[in-house]
C-alpha cells in the first residue's frame, strides 16, 4: 500500500530504487537472519518490475553490514560516517558492500554544515560548553581543525575538498551533497567536474 501510494505521488508506475529508512527501526521488523514481511514485500515488487533495487539508508553501519550480508540489498545510503572527518564507513560497511556487490550512497558529507564552510565560532562554543550535537566530540572537532588547515594549506574550498575526496573512493556510487542555493548547486557541480583528489592529498586526510 505505501509503496503503491508514493508510485501514485511520483506520477510513476515503476521506481528504480525503493529505500527502507532507518533499516533498524523496530516497525520494519527486519532480521538479518529471517528477513521480514518488508523485506519478502520489496522481494516480491522487485520480481513483478515495480522497483528495480532494494536499498536502505541511515546511520547504523553495523545493522545495514549484517542486511549486505543477506545478500538481500541492492544498494546503502549512509549519513554521517564518511566524510572529511569521520571514515567509520570504511570498518565493516563498505568491505560488506564490496563483497556483496552492493552500490553505495553517501548523505551528509558536509557534516551538518561544519565541512561546507570554516565555523570557527560554532566549534569554539562546542568546546566552551562541552555540549555536542550529534555527530560531533572533541576527536571529531580535532580532526576537523586539521581539514581547515588542510584546506588553508590547498587554498581550497572544504565543499570542494569533501566532494573531490569522496569521489576519490571508487566503491562511491554517488553522493547527497544537499545544496541550500542555486549558487551551493553549481560550486558542487564545479568541484565534483574536478574529479577526485590527487592520492597524496587523501591519504594526507586519512591520516588525521
Amino acid at each position: 500500500r505505501v509503496v503503491e501510494h508514493s508510485l501514485w505521488l511520483l506520477g510513476r508506475s515503476r521506481v528504480e530504487v525503493m529505500m527502507i529508512h532507518e533499516p533498524e527501526w523496530p516497525q520494519w521488523a527486519l532480521d538479518p537472519k529471517q528477513g521480514g514481511i518488508v523485506l519478502d514485500t520489496l522481494e516480491k515488487l522487485k520480481r513483478e518490475g515495480v522497483i528495480g533495487a532494494i536499498g536502505m539508508g541511515g546511520i547504523d553501519c553495523n545493522f545495514m553490514a549484517s542486511m549486505i550480508e543477506t545478500d538481500r540489498i541492492d544498494v546503502v545510503l549512509n549519513f554521517m560516517h564518511y566524510d572529511l572527518a569521520v571514515q567509520d564507513a570504511t570498518h565493516r560497511l563498505l568491505p560488506a558492500a564490496r563483497k556483496h556487490d552492493v552500490g553505495v550512497i553517501l548523505g551528509g558529507p558536509f557534516r551538518q554544515g561544519a565541512l561546507a564552510e570554516k565555523q570557527h565560532e560554532r566549534i569554539a562554543e562546542m568546546r566552551r560548553t562541552k555540549i555536542y550535537p550529534w555527530g560531533f566530540d572533541e576527536e571529531v572537532l580535532r580532526r576537523i581543525d586539521g581539514i581547515y588547515a588542510l584546506a588553508d594549506d590547498w587554498e581550497m574550498s572544504l565543499s570542494e575538498m569533501g566532494i573531490r575526496f569522496l569521489l576519490s573512493d571508487p566503491q562511491i556510487s554517488t553522493i547527497i551533497p544537499g545544496p541550500r542555493k542555486v549558487a551551493e548547486l553549481k560550486s558542487n557541480i564545479e568541484a565534483a567536474l574536478k574529479g577526485p583528489l590527487p592520492q597524496d592529498m587523501v591519504e594526507r586526510i586519512k591520516a588525521l
